[in-house]
């Protein structure tokens, strides 16, 4: 405890290495060595000690050690009504559907995939070992991450200003006995006070402050601030279209940016190598596919991100896709992270839109499925001028006849109203003709058009977006079809930038 307070890892791991060769059964020496270990950077090292820790527990111990509601919200919130993401809707659930929450928190918190190491999850029990081992009170039998200050700990990590004034907001006290404040203050402007009285070893949240916390916990439930893998981590843009296929299942188009230029931006190296890596988990965090490659580039010559494509096939039900980029000399990394809902696999409706390059037949037959259109999908940024491509399906309209009408309409808007600049656009078909009658506004115009296609469970249309007297800036994209044999109608909309 002394040692830690005064950052002194080296010196509590020696303690720990010590004891744990003395008593090789005692799970504290452990416990102590994966804080040490963790706090001094060396994250595998810190993993082996705490799967031993919890190893030696028994059940109990173990679950209260890695109690998954200590990072939820208290209660419900406005925005997490409906959701599970509170203490109150968490032990409701099933233990094995606890257990798969938990599983899914920390997959989708993870900082990187490419390390061997939950680096956000080893800081969670960092925190709570630390929190055992400075606040608990046997005399008032208190175990120390239940405490207050353990509360606060475990959720926000070390402050980075801790202080103590006189004085405090107990409304109890005795005259002479108000005690002291501690205060808690953390670089992203949180501050939590907590009363302490002369004589005892705990510290109270201030009575003053209560409301305070009781907010904080519900909007920001746990922040991993302190977390050096948080810091260094870029975001790489990327963008899902999802179409049917059978089985109840979904074809996933996934667009990815990869910023390497950053990645690599001013390294000594001749050829620097890139891992790439891309994951799939279905609804019960089971890995449904993974690709890994190393690519390497000239940090000298790399200027711009690096287009990636991925074509999936999806299960039923939630699916998480994971894409992250390393160079392992720098330890500089980009990741992206994407929670792919379900869809209606059968019945009238339409599938998401695919943004892209001009799209063209790769045969002179009309076209069954998507797949028989070609087209270099994109994650919605294209460079003024160029034509912007458009791929969806239609599902199960009506026919009459032996074939099926329907009309389409295209809604283009600016998102950004304030933007100075012309606004126009067409739609042109795969022959380069302009399809339609527009209905123009100041910030948003529609062109509609009717169509005619032989029956069949799915029906594609490709065609390309014309903005190129456009100004410069982001845009709204909505696509309605109406089945003109039922009147029923099915859309989607998405948004794209011109540069």
């Amino acid at each position: 405890m002394a040692y830690g307070e005064r950052g002194r890892w080296t010196d509590m791991l020696e303690i720990a290495n010590k004891r744990a060769r003395k008593y090789p059964l005692d799970f504290q020496s452990r416990l102590a060595q994966g804080l040490a270990y963790h706090r001094l950077g060396n994250e595998h090292m810190a993993q082996i000690a705490f799967d031993s820790a919890l190893a030696m527990m028994d059940e109990k111990e173990e679950a209260r050690m890695t109690q998954f509601s200590r990072i939820l919200r208290p209660r419900p919130s406005d925005q997490s009504k409906g959701s599970i993401g509170d203490t109150i809707a968490f032990k409701k659930l099933p233990l094995a559907q606890q257990r798969n929450f938990e599983a899914m928190y920390w997959l989708m918190s993870d900082p990187l995939a490419l390390t061997a190491e939950n680096e956000y999850r080893l800081e969670f029990l960092s925190r709570v070992v630390w929190s055992e081992f400075r606040w608990t009170n046997e005399d008032l039998n208190l175990h120390g991450a239940d405490t207050d200050r353990g509360d606060v700990f475990v959720r926000y990590g070390p402050p980075d200003l801790e202080m103590t004034v006189q004085g405090n907001s107990d409304p109890n006290a005795n005259v002479g006995e108000a005690g002291t404040t501690l205060v808690w203050n953390y670089r992203n402007g949180l501050t939590f006070l907590f009363d302490m009285k002369p004589g005892y070893g705990t510290a109270a949240v201030a009575w003053s402050d209560k409301d305070y916390l009781d907010q904080i916990k519900r909007a920001l439930p746990v922040a991993f601030d302190n977390v050096p893998a948080a810091r260094m981590i870029d975001t790489i843009p990327i963008r899902v279209a999802r179409f049917r296929a059978g089985n109840d299942s979904t074809d996933a188009v996934v667009a990815a940016r990869i910023p390497i230029d950053s990645l690599v931006r001013g390294l000594d190296l001749t050829s620097a190598p890139i891992d790439i890596d891309f994951r799939m988990f279905d609804q019960y965090v089971r890995v449904k596919g993974v690709e890994s490659v190393q690519q390497r580039v000239r940090p000298d010559s790399t200027t711009e991100p690096l287009s990636r494509i991925w074509n999936r096939r999806m299960g039923p039900g939630i699916n998480v896709i994971r894409i992250e980029a390393m160079q392992v000399d720098s330890r500089r990394a980009a990741r992206a992270m994407s929670r792919v809902d379900p869809v209606i696999t059968a019945g009238f409706g339409m599938s998401d839109i695919l943004l892209g390059t001009k799209p063209t037949l790769k045969s002179g037959a009309a076209p069954r499925r998507w797949t028989d259109i070609a087209i270099e999908p994109n994650i919605g940024m294209f460079a003024r001028g160029s034509s912007i491509g458009l791929l969806w399906e239609m599902y199960d309209l009506t026919a009459k006849d032996g074939a099926a009408k329907y009309r389409v309409s295209i809604e283009v808007e600016r998102v950004d109203r304030t933007i100075v600049g012309n606004f126009a656009a067409r739609v042109v078909d795969g022959l380069g003709r302009a399809i339609g009658r527009e209905q123009r506004s100041r910030d948003k115009l529609t062109i509609s058009f009717d169509r005619s296609a032989a029956s069949a469970d799915a029906l594609v249309e490709f065609m390309s977006l014309d903005l190129s007297e456009s100004a410069a800036g982001a845009y709204r994209l909505r696509v309605e079809i109406t089945d003109q044999a039922t009147n029923r109608k099915t859309s989607r909309q998405t948004v794209f930038t011109i540069k």
